[in-house]
């Protein structure tokens, strides 16, 4: 530590029980952010159980073995901190940001709510409530009406056609908040099980960024997480298979204007994969040069939108944008030269830098 640059050093290493952390000091910063990250959401569940892990994901703030309901996140609040979580396709995440001097605070904080939850079976039915409020009430038959309707063609939702057409009977297609039939389905014995499950510390990682030494991180994680053995951990779901050929959808979804929704895409390598990075730098090539030339030379969309959509072992590359349905050809005929200048190697240094 002699080096006043070590300050600033990353700091990954494993505890006994299989849990990783990662530190990154800040100096100067004044507070400090937590986040633990499961490796669990919408993908990891099947028709069924839909929706589960998010359902979880609000239950584990229903109380603790220290904590009420209202204590959960008002301990933290009162230190002048903030706290939430959210559940996306592969993960779920809780997540502080504090004042520096309270990390130990957040770090125990973490433990309690992940580790010693009381899953109350009383506010089961409440929660299920709650999640059905916060996905725009209840839709039954109309949700399934939806969806044939999207399947046929006939509805908007550009997204899910292409993920559809990528990864056909794969649980990559699920809804995060899940569907009304599988969230009334699920009992708290699923619950109890599907928790049983994936939260065990080696299938986790708490990463902790701000004015911290990493030794004073170390020491809390040590001290609140320690005691906690590890499990079993759950298998990872199937890659799915690589998608061949080209295709071509069009939706035709009713339209009160002009405007429709065009995406060029084609399949990638996920995030484990060291070409997430050159795509990441083709993406930043191709939106300046695209915006420059649909938007500000020709006039045709308000904005692009370039990047690579991935998953930890797939994923997807794409060009989309809205406009006036009149100009998709010209639009597509300027990625399409943009693309060519790409694969001819027709870009510059100074782009890449």
């Amino acid at each position: 530590m002699n080096n006043p640059e070590s300050l600033f050093y990353s700091t990954r290493l494993r505890l006994a029980n299989g849990l990783h952390l990662w530190i990154r000091p800040r100096p100067g910063s004044g507070t400090v952010a937590l986040k633990m990250i499961i490796p669990v959401g919408s993908r990891h569940e099947t028709e069924a159980n839909n929706g589960i892990s998010h359902f979880l994901e609000h239950m584990l703030f229903t109380g603790t073995a220290r904590w009420p309901e209202h204590e959960v996140t008002d301990v933290i609040r009162r230190r002048g901190g903030e706290v939430n979580a959210v559940t996306e396709v592969e993960s779920t995440t809780f997540w502080l940001h504090l004042p520096a001097s309270d990390v130990a605070l957040g770090v125990d904080w973490l433990a309690e709510v992940l580790f010693r939850p009381t899953l109350d079976r009383a506010k089961f039915e409440k929660e299920r409530g709650v999640i059905m409020a916060e996905k725009g009430g209840r839709f039954g038959g109309f949700e399934e009406l939806y969806e044939w309707v999207e399947d046929q063609g006939w509805g908007w939702s550009v997204y899910r056609a292409i993920s559809h057409r990528l990864f056909p009977d794969s649980a990559l297609n699920l809804p995060t908040i899940g569907r009304d039939s599988s969230l009334l389905r699920i009992s708290h014995d699923d619950l109890l099980a599907f928790y049983g499950t994936h939260y065990w510390p080696n299938n986790m990682t708490l990463v902790v960024v701000g004015d911290v030494q990493a030794a004073e991180v170390e020491e809390a994680a040590r001290r609140a997480f320690g005691d906690f053995p590890a499990g079993p951990l759950p298998p990872r779901p199937a890659t799915p298979p690589p998608h061949n050929g080209d295709f071509h959808l069009r939706l035709h979804g009713p339209s009160i204007n002009e405007q429709g929704q065009v995406l060029l895409g084609a399949p990638t390598p996920g995030l484990a994969h060291p070409d997430r990075w050159p795509l990441n730098a083709l993406a930043e090539v191709l939106n300046a040069s695209l915006t420059r030339s649909i938007r500000y030379e020709r006039g045709l969309a308000y904005g692009v939108s370039v990047g690579p959509s991935l998953y930890t072992d797939c994923g997807y590359f794409e060009i989309y944008t809205t406009a006036d349905s009149q100009h998709f050809a010209e639009i597509v005929g300027e990625v399409q030269r943009e693309l060519e200048r790409a694969l001819s190697g027709d870009i510059g240094e100074d782009e890449v830098a």
